[in-house]
């Protein structure tokens, strides 16, 4: 079978300032209607839980330097230190999203508890 996907590129902002840059790629065939939202008013992410339940994901972060796009992105020069998390998605046994979340290093920090 022939996965069709979409790709969707969005810079997030918190406080005037570009936080993220998500590169995210959607099993077209188990969200057929995700293109046709306004991201600047849902979250992706939302949009997708409320749409197809979340089985199970995997995630990892990296140290990376910024390509030139990236960094155009997220206002920092080339090269700049970025963390990207790296995540895909199961629902129903198979993949539903993969995403790359670049972000600018000295703005960004990940957090939890244990």
């Amino acid at each position: 079978e022939i996965a069709v996907l979409y790709e969707v590129k969005i810079v997030h902002f918190a406080d005037g300032q570009p936080i993220q840059f998500e590169e995210r790629w959607v099993d077209a065939k188990k969200v057929p209607q995700f293109l046709e939202q306004d991201f600047s008013v849902v979250n992706t992410s939302d949009y997708l839980i409320a749409k197809s339940p979340l089985e199970r994901g995997s995630y990892t972060i990296r140290a990376v330097a910024a390509p030139d796009e990236i960094a155009n992105a997220l206002q920092v020069a080339p090269q700049s230190p970025t963390l990207v998390l790296r995540r895909q998605t199961y629902s129903a046994g198979r993949v539903l999203t993969f995403v790359k979340m670049w972000h600018a290093g000295d703005r960004y920090q990940f957090a939890g508890e244990l």
